[in-house]
């Protein structure tokens, strides 16, 4: 008797709102992959304070370096909800920086 494999869902450290997803679309696939590497890599550490939404700063090394905001919703016993991205320039990540609210790269 042959058994059917049932769907496994698999659980992320984040969720993501729409408005997110539209926003990472806009960028090309390799930066979308390593934005999403970042933010899995950094969900587990994001602080928390239920009901404000914060922002983080993030950065995409390289050539020519991609700045980007972050605004998410983090309460306890939840897992990060990430509203959108926006594309920064760098004197506004280095505000990110200076208020100790980035995203470290972890891999380099």
């Amino acid at each position: 008797m042959d058994s059917r494999q049932r769907y496994t869902e698999v659980e992320r450290p984040y969720e993501y709102d729409e408005g997110f997803i539209v926003s990472l679309r806009q960028h090309a696939k390799q930066d979308l992959v390593d934005i999403l590497r970042l933010i899995e890599d950094n969900a587990p550490y994001l602080p928390k304070k239920d009901g404000w939404v914060q922002e983080i700063g993030g950065v995409l090394k390289g050539e020519e370096p991609l700045f980007f905001m972050v605004e998410f919703l983090h309460q306890d016993g939840e897992p990060p909800l990430f509203l959108d991205l926006t594309t920064i320039d760098c004197d506004s990540y280095l505000d990110y920086i200076i208020a100790d609210s980035y995203l470290i790269d972890t891999e380099k």
